[in-house]
């Protein structure tokens, strides 16, 4: 008997849950069906942009306007911001700067989009759309290169970049202040031998900008490197006619880093070093020797002795 009653009492239950939960349905359906006044907020996005032409980056990025229309439609735009999309080419004409849009032009695509019966109220009686003309510029390339090598080792030249410059196309107010591209930073430790990297270019600070290719390949030759000396004869310049100067020592002796690959290959015919009687120091009776000729890939270059004693006979 117990268990008879216990499941009668169980139906009782069932059956007002059943009850409760259609009456919450109609009065979900009664409610949500009224129309409704509500204040909306919305991103905005720019579509159709001109192929000539560039968004500007001041424009305006929400909106704000009231809508009548059914529970049912605000409920969704209350779980999700809505984006209101704004086809700038249907209203462009060639050479516009800014692009003019009615208040009821705008109220149009919000009803359409957004799937509102009215709109009313939007934060811009008139919505203006900025832009820039684009041109396109050649700029070069700089690799940031932070690299540390071997004992022994060293890059025989600066990196080689490929392509040394790219394509910038953007708005001409900010191409005109670009000078030069940025790779990523390149970091390499401990390196001994030829190597070559794919980098991408560093991300510019203006989101309008875009750059053709958007990599290039940086490339270092790496030789290893031994010290050398060779001895070469001072050459005197600007010494008066009627002065007769003699030099002490007349040469120097040259110690510098060159690969081992070309050690046999430098001689002291390849460097000229100059002393200068307009730049002799008198008080010192020297002059200051300088190297103004070398061949490419010396590195660490001095010239020894630093001054060179002279005597004047006339």
């Amino acid at each position: 008997m117990a268990s008879g009653k216990q499941k009668h009492k169980n139906n009782k239950v069932k059956q007002f849950l059943l009850f409760l939960g259609v009456a919450f349905i109609f009065w979900l359906l009664t409610n949500f069906s009224k129309q409704r006044v509500v204040t909306i907020v919305s991103d905005v996005t720019y579509t159709q942009i001109p192929p000539s032409a560039i968004l500007a980056d001041h424009n305006l990025k929400e909106l704000t306007f009231q809508v009548n229309s059914s529970g049912f439609a605000l409920l969704f735009h209350s779980l999700k911001k809505p984006t209101l999309e704004i086809p700038v080419g249907n209203y462009y004409q060639e050479g516009d700067s800014v692009v003019e849009i009615l208040g009821t032009n705008l109220a149009r695509l919000i009803e359409k989009q957004l799937k509102v019966n009215e709109v009313f109220n939007i934060s811009q009686s008139q919505l203006n759309v900025f832009l820039d003309k684009t041109v396109t510029k050649k700029i070069p390339v700089k690799a940031d290169v932070s690299i540390t090598y071997k004992n022994g080792f060293r890059a025989s030249n600066p990196p080689v970049v490929t392509p040394d410059s790219v394509l910038v196309t953007g708005p001409s107010e900010v191409i005109e202040s670009i000078i030069e591209i940025s790779t990523k930073p390149i970091k390499r430790q401990g390196i001994a031998e030829n190597f070559q990297l794919e980098i991408p270019l560093a991300k510019t600070t203006s989101s309008t900008l875009q750059i053709e290719p958007s990599e290039v390949t940086v490339a270092f030759t790496v030789k290893e490197f031994t010290q050398k000396e060779i001895t070469v004869p001072i050459v005197l310049r600007n010494v008066p006619e009627d002065v007769s100067v003699k030099l002490v020592p007349s040469e120097v002796t040259l110690s510098f880093d060159i690969s081992i690959q070309d050690f046999s290959e430098v001689s002291a015919t390849d460097f000229t070093v100059v002393c200068d009687y307009n730049e002799r120091v008198e008080n010192g009776s020297f002059m200051i020797p300088k190297i103004v000729e070398k061949p490419e890939g010396v590195f660490h270059l001095e010239a020894t002795p630093r001054k060179i004693e002279f005597l004047i006979f006339k």
